[in-house]
């Protein structure tokens, strides 16, 4: 028997927070807001959490809701593993065994956490959606010891409450990542939940239309809001300002119900029957969007590819979602009383899909290896994770020797950061620290301005700033300015700048390009530019440079080294790529610039010696 009274509007939020969900991830238009869903979804998930956690123990509660969630959790992570093997190659293969490994143990946002961010799609994340279900899970861990305290002390719930929507928001403007990934940012929408099981049940059913109007004004609000998805507005970004509006709807409709009328409507039914699966669906419709227009080294691509590709993606959705459903998470046989049978069998398949990655991976030939090993052969963090949780507000993060009297700052954007290990390992032997931005447009938004390095600039132990973008940065409104305006500001300061030209951009992926040559026995130079065309392309820059000063500036052009009489080259003999994609340098290809850090090394090293002879 259910510990609460079924109710069917609860059901309909969960049908248009599923469908929210589904036609944002297949980029149906008019539907760009859709992740508002996922709001929806911990709004209603904290309301069902206020009704049960008093009415079991700690663990029968944490039992009955991983009963609720697990079997068809792991059933479909399997599937997942078993269809990937078949579909993608190695390298892919092996990034989503490293996602079941975490969503095995319910830490799929700090996985994802650890990445770009969830609206970059370099990565390729098959069971990125498991990141909201890690958030509930972890949730429920705190709910039985911090909701009986919250529901005798009114005024400790709003606090708690405030502080995490006030965390949110704070948080969100230094790194919306953080902000949407972690559960501490998360707690006020689920607080809002509890607050309409606790103090909103006097009015339920008192004033129906009521909660039809604000289905109506949640529905236009997802539909006209005009929401900057991973930006740092806490007004226009997500989880901001915009989640708050869209999880007060979903709170109020808890608390007033809707009326007898809509819920037996044929719309009602449908969103009823749809809110039913609406688990099933959300745990197998990512995993197939992406399997579906999956591309070798094309990290995830979402969408659809034709009006069948998309009638294909909803009808396997629903193909696995409705027997899942049905047969899985409404069975009794795979519940966890029944574990101690079932998980050596568990076990035993995920071992066997994820160890299945590393052998593929081992029993390729080495041409082919090294092509797919591209992939893994970056470092695309910009500082470590210790240093983002420690300081968070914090503008640079600091590489090498601690104790050193000399430091640079290397500064620039997901560019820097390809060449960031080689050019600190060479600075460190120099006896360099270096110095490196956090953020990813560093000296060119509101986040890390040109005034943002006033105090190293400052500071006797910087001998020098290196700057290296990527053209289209330069390009953009503002961007070129930006950079001559520190460039004019740090030599003012008496610090001189060392400029790295744009590497060379190619039209398609480097690694996938590579690969499709080896399968087809085909040429790998066919996309090959020449030094001059590079030249011409960076046009910006080198127009650029001519208006600087020429005192105190040192210009490095990387094409000098990847191309070689005439042509540009993307990868060495042993066809090791030197990008994962079409602009990003590898660990390989950064090496390969190895002589012009020298360079940049040597030009410090004279200016420096110059100062201590003055």
């Amino acid at each position: 028997m259910s510990l609460i009274k079924y109710r069917q509007d609860i059901q309909i939020l969960r049908g248009i927070a599923v469908t929210f969900v589904v036609l944002y991830h297949v980029k149906l238009a008019g539907f760009a807001n859709g992740l508002l869903g996922v709001d929806v979804f911990f709004v209603v998930s904290g309301y069902l959490m206020a009704q049960l956690y008093d009415k079991r123990s700690p663990s029968e509660f944490l039992l009955a809701r991983l009963n609720r969630l697990l079997p068809a959790y792991v059933l479909v992570t399997l599937l997942t593993l078993a269809a990937a093997f078949f579909v993608t190659v190695p390298s892919d293969y092996a990034q989503v065994a490293g996602q079941s490994s975490m969503a095995a143990a319910f830490l799929s946002n700090f996985y994802y956490w650890n990445q770009s961010s969830y609206f970059q799609s370099q990565d390729f994340n098959p069971l990125l959606n498991y990141w909201s279900l890690a958030v509930e899970v972890q949730f429920y861990l705190v709910v039985p010891f911090l909701f009986p305290l919250l529901r005798r002390h009114k005024s400790l719930a709003i606090g708690v409450f405030l502080v995490s929507l006030a965390l949110c928001l704070a948080v969100l403007t230094k790194s919306e990542k953080t902000s949407f990934f972690m559960l501490p940012t998360r707690v006020w929408e689920f607080m809002l939940g509890a607050f309409a099981a606790w103090y909103g049940q006097k009015a339920y059913g008192k004033v129906p239309m009521a909660g039809v109007a604000m289905i109506v004004v949640l529905v236009a609000f997802v539909f006209l809001f005009p929401l900057a998805q991973g930006t740092t507005n806490v007004i226009f970004g997500h989880p901001s300002l915009a989640a708050l509006g869209v999880t007060l709807l979903t709170a109020g409709v808890l608390v007033t119900g809707l009326p007898r009328g809509l819920e037996q409507s044929l719309p009602g039914r449908a969103l009823t029957q749809l809110g039913n699966i609406s688990y099933s669906v959300y745990l197998v419709h990512f995993p197939i969007i992406v399997l579906v227009n999956y591309v070798p080294f094309g990290g995830t691509v979402l969408g659809y590819p034709s009006l069948p590709g998309l009638a294909l993606i909803l009808g396997l959705t629903f193909a696995l979602a409705i027997p899942l459903y049905a047969f899985v998470e409404r069975s009794r046989r795979f519940r966890l009383e029944r574990l101690p049978r079932v998980l050596p069998v568990f076990v035993v398949l995920a071992v066997v899909a994820i160890g299945a990655g590393q052998l593929r991976m081992l029993t390729l030939p080495a041409t082919e290896r090294n092509i797919v090993n591209a992939l893994e052969d970056n470092n695309q963090r910009r500082c470590p994770l210790s240093f983002r949780v420690m300081n968070p507000t914090e503008r640079l993060c600091f590489y090498g020797p601690e104790n050193t009297g000399k430091r640079i700052a290397l500064i620039g954007d997901s560019h820097a950061v390809s060449i960031r290990d080689q050019f600190v390992e060479q600075a460190a032997a120099r006896g360099y620290g270096t110095y490196f931005a956090v953020h990813n447009r560093p000296l060119l938004d509101k986040r890390f301005p040109v005034t943002g390095m006033d105090e190293q600039l400052n500071d006797p132990r910087l001998q020098a700033v290196v700057l290296h973008y990527r053209i289209t940065r330069l390009e953009r409104p503002g961007g070129r300015e930006h950079v001559e305006e520190f460039v004019r500001r740090s030599l003012e300061h008496g610090v001189p700048v060392v400029l790295i030209a744009p590497i060379p951009d190619y039209p398609d992926l480097v690694p996938r390009y590579m690969y499709t040559a080896l399968m087809e026995e085909a040429p790998f130079d066919g996309m090959q530019i020449s030094r001059e065309e590079t030249r011409e392309r960076n046009t910006v820059f080198w127009d650029m440079v001519a208006d600087l000063p020429s005192e105190g500036v040192t210009v490095i052009d990387p094409t000098e080294l990847l191309c070689t009489d005439g042509s540009c080259n993307y990868f060495d003999d042993a066809l090791h790529p030197y990008y994962y994609d079409k602009h990003h340098l590898t660990l390989t290809g950064a090496a390969k610039l190895a002589p012009d850090i020298e360079k940049v090394l040597d030009s410090i090293d004279s200016r420096v010696a110059e100062g201590l002879q003055g």
